[in-house]
């Protein structure tokens, strides 16, 4: 159990072991929270649901805490300025309140959780734990999709779909601003999101696809729910 805690300087190779091990244990963590209200009937899914809203905060907080505190991070770099991370503390206000606009922010932004899984955005870390926080806090925004759909019978409306990308817009400008300031790369706006597509140049165009794919992505994303447009739904309850 030492060897997660022992600082040093790690690196990170896509799919290796060290990025396959947490992803493995963190998704069946995720598979077991998703059937718990099967598994035990006589939960109440309401305070169960609250229980996991907390759960995501409470990730999110620790994901924090943990780069502050053990890879050498600063605050200005750990603030909720990426999609990812905005969206998990969205998933827990979602799950607390069961209020749908949270839930279709989650949605419709829950892509770069995905992609942020399969290619983490670092290769440095600095203790071995690191890298369980971080798939944590983007597979939690994954799992809050699923749970959801699958417990609460939620869906997408044309209100989310358009509030989501004012949403999306509005974190761009904040991260010109914030990156300004601090020499940050929030929303991938300062510096490439990967290396591998630093030949896109001029940089300001790079910044334009990016932004546009995204957009455009969150357009599919809506596309299986435009036939199913009942505006205001109902919130659900519990």
């Amino acid at each position: 159990m030492s060897k997660y805690f022992t600082p040093g300087e790690y690196h990170l190779s896509y799919f290796s072991p060290e990025h396959l091990k947490p992803l493995f244990v963190i998704t069946i963590i995720c598979i077991i929270l998703l059937l718990i209200p099967y598994l035990f009937k006589g939960i109440e899914k309401g305070k169960y649901t609250i229980f996991l809203g907390i759960l995501c905060l409470v990730v999110k907080l620790g994901d924090s805490l943990y780069r502050i505190y053990f890879e050498n991070d600063v605050w200005y770099n750990t603030v909720p300025l990426n999609l990812c991370n905005i969206s998990l503390i969205f998933a827990g206000i979602y799950f607390i309140t069961k209020r749908r606009i949270y839930f279709n922010f989650v949605y419709f932004w829950f892509s770069g959780a995905i992609l942020a899984v399969i290619i983490p955005g670092f290769s440095v870390y600095y203790s071995p734990l690191y890298v369980y926080s971080f798939i944590a806090s983007h597979m939690f925004e994954i799992f809050a999709v699923f749970y959801g759909f699958i417990h609460l019978d939620e869906r997408i409306t044309f209100k989310g779909f358009v509030t989501s990308v004012f949403g999306y817009l509005l974190l761009i400008g904040i991260s010109f601003i914030w990156n300004g300031i601090y020499g940050t790369n929030f929303m991938f706006m300062a510096d490439y999101v990967i290396p591998a597509v630093s030949f896109i140049k001029p940089f300001w165009f790079y910044q334009i696809a990016l932004v546009g794919l995204f957009v455009l992505s969150m357009v599919f994303m809506y596309l299986p729910f435009v036939n199913n447009q009942k505006e205001e739904l109902e919130e659900v309850t519990i």
